[in-house]
């Protein structure tokens, strides 16, 4: 998933603004990179910074945030 929102923003054709692309594009590589280092073994603690990002978009996304 995070691999097609850094593909998106990162589009020269992509409608949003730049600092807002660069958060995004951001945001994923580091989503991406704590993922990878997950499947190869690393603590599993840093999977708590990765479910705080999904719970801080869900609320954001419910209007919640």
């Amino acid at each position: 998933m995070w691999s097609i929102f850094v593909q998106a923003v990162t589009r020269d054709d992509s409608p949003l603004p730049q600092p807002i692309r660069q958060n995004i594009a951001n945001l994923g590589i580091f989503v991406m990179g704590q993922t990878y280092e997950l499947l190869a073994g690393a603590d599993p603690a840093k999977l708590d910074a990765l479910i705080n990002i999904n719970r801080q978009i869900s609320a954001g996304l419910r209007g919640n945030g």
